[in-house]
């Protein structure tokens, strides 16, 4: 078998391990003699480091006692042991125990992906958006996270198409096409999928931001007019303007960018990613009293990255030259990555 470590981001994607640990054991009390030996076994070798016999040892207990819990432990202890196979083995086992468990669909499907068998997890990728209280849409808009855990993805492209082809006026099922498809590099294949999930949903953001995505590359221009349409369409659109202005502020429409987050700003107020835009962008256009503004809005209003704030506010009272209030800035930077830029410029 193999002993490389399924990546925790497979687990993290669709099973909480906290939870599948806290998953509620049969009481020994429920078990017969030579079970109960069996059980105390797998704990006493888990307890002493023996991990790979105590996931053997409740594989063999999850076959014979056909208990869902039994096996998800298996699950588990099998990855906890770096046994990717055991740990397939015990979630098919599960799967057998309990075959409508959209859990145990999810968990058998991102072993496979994790161990570069996305072939081998699409039938059970399948089976999970077919199953009953999954919601379609919702499951095609997760294949990309589940499927960022196997790095072949031309593979996963065709995977994904082949999950489509029975949605094909799916809105979400074209987009999970376009995802796949930026990730392989096929961008020609990003464009049409994306240009199909809006048209079928017009109104949906996703799409529009993609296909600007891929257009970036090619044009900077021809990013910002699709999104351009899409704002003139969805003007309550936060995301579609907010993409909208970053696409014009590359192309290095500035006033026009600046026009358009300054309209975000008056819709969301209290947004410190719309406020650190616009004071960002008025930094770039050299108006200093705007940047300024809303750079110190963003400290009262306790922004993640205060001490990046800081240090931009020391650029601005630099531009200024009012090298007291620079300084002043960059001496309250005292920890993280601006630190030692903030003391030369400080020195300087």
């Amino acid at each position: 078998m193999g002993r490389s470590q399924m990546p925790k981001y497979i687990f993290a994607a669709v099973l909480s391990l906290a939870a599948c640990a806290a998953t509620p054991q049969p009481a020994p009390e429920e078990l017969s003699e030579p079970t109960l030996y069996d059980f105390l076994l797998g704990e006493i070798a888990l307890q002493r480091g023996d991990v790979t016999l105590a996931a053997k040892t409740y594989l063999e207990l999850a076959k014979h006692t056909r208990d869902p819990r039994v096996a998800r432990r298996a699950v588990e202890v099998a990855n906890l042991a770096r046994l990717p196979d055991l740990a397939i083995e015990a979630a098919k086992t599960w799967l057998d125990i309990e075959p409508s468990s959209p859990q145990a669909l999810q968990v058998t499907a991102a072993l496979l992906i994790g161990s570069k068998r996305v072939e081998q997890a699409e039938p059970y990728l399948e089976r999970l958006l077919a199953a009953d209280g999954v919601n379609l849409e919702n499951g095609f808009m997760q294949l990309s996270r589940l499927l960022a855990g196997n790095p072949d993805k031309s593979a996963n492209l065709r995977v994904v198409r082949q999950l489509a082809a029975k949605h094909p006026k799916l809105a979400p099922a074209q987009f999970a096409i376009a995802q796949a498809a930026l990730v392989a590099g096929d961008d020609d294949a990003a464009l049409a999928a994306s240009r199909s999930a809006a048209a079928l949903r017009p109104e949906w953001e996703p799409p529009a931001v993609l296909e600007a995505q891929v257009l970036q590359k090619r044009s900077p221009a021809a990013a910002a007019e699709r999104l351009e349409a899409f704002v003139a369409k969805n003007p309550g659109s936060r995301e579609g303007r907010l993409n909208y202005a970053r696409a014009l502020v590359l192309d290095k429409r500035f006033p026009e960018a600046r026009k358009q987050f300054e309209a975000l700003l008056a819709a969301n107020p209290g947004n410190t990613d719309v406020i650190y835009a616009v004071g960002l962008l008025a930094y770039q256009l050299k108006d200093y009293p705007v940047a300024e503004e809303n750079m110190k809005r963003l400290l009262g209003l306790g922004y993640r990255d205060a001490n990046g704030v800081r240090y931009l506010l020391g650029q601005i009272a630099e531009e200024q030259k009012a090298w007291p209030r620079a300084i002043e800035w960059y001496e309250q930077i005292v920890s993280g990555e601006h630190v030692v830029p903030a003391r030369l410029r400080a020195a300087s």
